[in-house]
């Protein structure tokens, strides 16, 4: 099994703000973990930090990053075509998904049905009926 090469970290040397890694550096890395692109543990591996100043570098530009987008959305105009294009995008991409969703249950409800017409096997409950209770034991000795 080959071994991935990760990039080294930039390193400054406390500089005037008490920083010990470059701005540009946290930044990427936060957003890398924001973003979902990788975990906060597979982070600290690959760039050999902690994950307390992935934490810490989350939590102080996360901030700074909202006053920045918000700065730049009013900034760039984006006409009606622009939004209307992203919006249909959207409404699409959810339109599959709900047929997916749609799907996959009537998938499972002929499943069920097959179950307990042809196999005799009672999945769905009876109205009013009581749980079973488990050899005895009641939920208060579970926890």
């Amino acid at each position: 099994m080959k071994h991935k090469t990760y990039e080294k970290r930039s390193v400054i040397k406390e500089n005037n703000n008490g920083n010990r890694y470059a701005e540009e550096f946290q930044l990427k890395v936060a957003k890398e973990v924001r973003d979902g692109l990788i975990g906060l543990r597979a982070a600290a591996f690959k760039y050999g930090v902690t994950r307390n100043s992935i934490r810490s570098w989350l939590n102080k530009h996360s901030i700074v990053t909202l006053d920045k987008s918000l700065d730049t959305q009013m900034d760039l105009p984006m006409d009606e075509i622009e939004a209307n294009k992203l919006l249909l995008k959207r409404v699409q991409d959810l339109e599959k998904a709900l047929e997916k969703s749609k799907l996959e249950v009537s998938s499972l409800k002929t499943m069920i049905e097959v179950a307990e017409e042809e196999l005799n096997i009672k999945i769905r409950k009876k109205r009013g009926s009581k749980q079973p209770k488990e050899c005895g034991k009641s939920t208060k000795d579970k926890a």
